[in-house]
């Protein structure tokens, strides 16, 4: 009897300490997955390298999508779809679906008034810059200057729907940043220099910039459905001629480009 009893003992011991080890066991387990998940390929949350994301432009700007290149902790390393390159935190993305990068692309339409083809000014003389005509596949248009300076505002007449265009700052700069308005959307346009602009919408972007440098009379627009050249033909009576090769393009994003052409190079600063 005081064998079985021993034996029952040793057994009821042997039994504790086997969950013991075992409870042990899934503890280290559960301690080793945040560490699994972050050194690994494969992370709990889905900013995982080469993901799909939309992010916040310097954390305080529009959204625009790209992929995450690398990842530290909640740093990530984000390369966007137009090229720009900066390192932001988890918090300002968001994941897209990459069911929906695989869908099938709706047919390409002209929307708007149709592609913009040539700027004329309408007078001469040296406040030419502030009256163009606009030409344009669906019909003409026109672009006119009101106001001075800081408190300046500009006018776009289209077929079917009308476009305001506002300074956004003060002081020596103010042409560097201007608000696109038309039917309750806004567009920004802004200037990291006078050859160089971004035209950005909440999930869009265009790059403005000139085709040669310290070459201000040919222009090249690009965005990804394609680009567009813009060329000057000088003299009393300027003109811009437009090359349209971004089919699909929303129009209004495609003119707030332009607009930033001729405050550039036509417009006194």
């Amino acid at each position: 009897m005081i064998w079985l009893r021993t034996g029952d003992y040793m057994v009821s011991k042997a039994t504790e300490m086997i969950r013991g080890k075992m409870r042990m066991r899934r503890i280290a387990q559960l301690l080793l997955i945040p560490v699994f998940l972050f050194g690994g390929s494969v992370l709990a949350d889905g900013f995982q390298v080469g993901a799909p994301v939309k992010c916040k432009w310097q954390k305080v700007g529009n959204y625009y999508t790209g992929k995450i290149a690398r990842r530290n902790g909640n740093s990530v390393f984000i390369q966007y779809d137009d090229g720009d390159t900066e390192n932001t935190e988890i918090q300002y993305c968001k994941l897209i679906d990459p069911n929906q990068t695989r869908k099938k692309p709706s047919p390409v339409t002209e929307s708007g008034p149709g592609s913009i083809k040539k700027l004329e000014a309408r007078s001469t003389g040296s406040d030419n810059w502030q009256d163009w005509s606009i030409r344009l596949s669906g019909g003409n248009g026109r672009l006119t200057a009101n106001g001075t300076g800081q408190h300046m505002s500009w006018d776009i007449e289209l077929p079917g729907q009308d476009a305001k265009v506002l300074t956004c700052i003060q002081g020596s700069q103010w042409w560097t940043k201007w608000q696109y308005r038309y039917g309750g959307n806004q567009l920004i346009a802004e200037a990291s220099s006078l050859t160089e602009w971004k035209i950005d919408s909440t999930y869009n972007r265009l790059k403005v910039r000139t085709r040669w440098s310290g070459d201000t009379d040919q222009w090249i627009i690009s965005g990804k459905k394609g680009e567009i050249k813009v060329n000057r033909n000088g003299g009393s009576w300027p003109s811009w001629e437009i090359e349209d090769n971004m089919p699909g393009e929303d129009f209004h994003m495609k003119m707030a480009a332009i607009f930033a052409i001729i405050v550039a190079t036509e417009m006194p600063h």
